[in-house]
């Protein structure tokens, strides 16, 4: 499935710890297409842990990046949307 304006979502779930969702560009976790834990359970094979890993930093690095692209918004010297 093709996302038009792909919108990642990070957020804690009580049952299923850190869960990243992503949305075509709906800001709440009702509107995710896809929804993955990042949990590890025991009975993963080595390929499932190394995806759940890869998918963990790439939500770290996109809240970090959401981070600078609002300080460098906040700032005014810069002239790009903030996402």
């Amino acid at each position: 499935m093709k996302l038009d304006n792909a919108r990642v979502l990070t957020f804690r779930h009580p049952n299923m710890g850190e869960v990243v969702a992503i949305t075509n560009g709906g800001e709440s976790i009702d509107d995710a297409r896809y929804l993955v834990s990042l949990g590890r359970q025991p009975n993963e094979d080595w390929e499932t842990q190394t995806l759940r890993a890869v998918i963990g930093y790439m939500a770290e690095d996109n809240r970090r990046l959401r981070k600078q692209v609002s300080r460098l918004t906040q700032e005014g010297g810069c002239k790009i949307k903030a996402v």
